[in-house]
Formats: structure tokens, C-alpha cells, sequence
């Protein structure tokens, strides 16, 4: 899969010092990031599409994290209005954070901020991330062109379905391949040796 980009939208980037040292020693592997000092800055960067995922402070120069939000989840563009955004903010008040969670975000994290917390919540959603991305671009487009849309669909729906209460993505992913592999009319289609080759392929994938 593509190496995901992290934007950092916040003003006194110095104050995110521990979390930029995380993201630069681990980014050549997993990812890259950006910065952006300004709201109109972070805007722009969101809206030509050079970010995956966005850690946002609130606190903004120019625009303010909530605008941003707002022009973001409004915005013509699916993928724009689709971004995974954090906030990251010194904000804790109660109409403050209805507002945020009422626009959509994956997290809101007050600070001071265990950055423990933060590389968790980036970890879980770059996986949870990463499976969508497998599932719309392989296990998908094969289901379908096997058994058509309508079976195709169902098949990878009732995979999913069957290993919903499991946490951790790769476990899930470990289970959705299995389940596909078990389901007879995988089976059928295939026969024993070709849905074999099919699910060593894809255990590639989760590893």
C-alpha cells in the first residue's frame, strides 16, 4: 500500500516538537508529514489533496480550526469532505467540542496530550484505513467479477459482518480472508486448489 501523509495544521508547530520527532524517525517506513502554520495554509494543502490524514489544532491563525472543519465537511469534492482529521486542542469546553463532533472528526484529544495516545489513534486509523483500501481494491473487484455484484458484495459483507467485534486490523483482515476462503460458493467457483492460491495471495497482504 502507499505511504499515508500526515498533515500537521497548527500555528506553534514547536509545541508538537515530541510528535514531530515521532513522525520524522518513523516516516521514511510508514509515512510522510506536513506542516502547515497557518488555517488558509492547511486549507489549500487539504483541498489539492496532499494529505491522507489531519492532525488539527483548533487554534488557528487566519481561519480557525473550526472553519476549517466546516469548509472541509461542506466541500464539493467527496475525497475533501471524506479526510480523517484529529483535533489536537487546548479547547475543552462543552460547546466547543458539540460543535467539533457535530461537523465529524475521528478524534478530539485535549492537551496536554500523552503522545502515546495520539501515535495510537494514528495507528488505528491508518489501518482501519488500509483495510477499506484492500477490500474496495482487491477483495472487491475479484468477488465481483466471480460471482457478480449483487453475490460478490454479499460475500464480502458477511466476511466482514463475521469478524466485526475483532480489534486489531490485522486479526480482522486475517479473518476476513479466511472467511471468503471457507465460504463454499468461493469454494465451488474456484475449486479447492484455486481458492488456495488465491487466499495465499492475499494472506500476503496482512503481513
Amino acid at each position: 500500500m502507499e505511504k499515508k501523509t500526515i498533515l500537521i495544521a497548527a500555528s506553534n508547530i514547536g509545541a508538537w516538537s515530541e510528535l514531530s520527532n515521532y513522525l520524522s524517525v518513523y516516516k521514511d517506513n510508514f509515512f510522510h508529514y506536513r506542516e502547515a502554520r497557518d488555517g488558509e495554509t492547511a486549507l489549500r494543502s487539504i483541498r489539492t489533496g496532499v494529505a491522507d490524514m489531519v492532525l488539527l489544532d483548533l487554534e488557528q491563525p487566519v481561519t480557525d480550526g473550526i472553519e476549517i472543519l466546516r469548509q472541509v465537511r461542506k466541500a464539493p469534492d467527496e475525497n475533501t469532505r471524506k479526510i480523517v482529521i484529529i483535533v489536537v486542542t487546548s479547547l475543552n469546553d462543552k460547546t466547543v467540542v458539540q460543535k467539533v463532533l457535530q461537523l465529524g472528526v475521528e478524534g478530539y484529544i485535549v492537551k496536554p496530550y500523552d503522545i502515546n495516545d495520539i501515535v495510537a489513534k494514528i495507528k488505528e486509523l491508518m489501518e482501519k484505513d488500509s483495510i477499506k483500501e484492500i477490500m474496495d481494491n482487491v477483495f472487491k473487484p475479484i468477488l465481483i467479477e466471480l460471482f457478480g455484484k449483487k453475490m460478490g458484495l454479499q460475500i464480502l459483507a458477511q466476511a466482514v459482518t463475521s469478524g466485526k467485534n475483532i480489534s486489531s486490523q490485522s486479526d480482522k483482515l486475517s479473518h476476513i480472508i479466511t472467511s471468503i476462503y471457507k465460504d463454499q460458493r468461493f469454494v465451488g467457483m474456484l475449486g479447492t486448489a484455486g481458492a488456495r492460491k488465491v487466499k495465499d495471495k492475499w494472506d500476503t497482504l496482512v503481513h
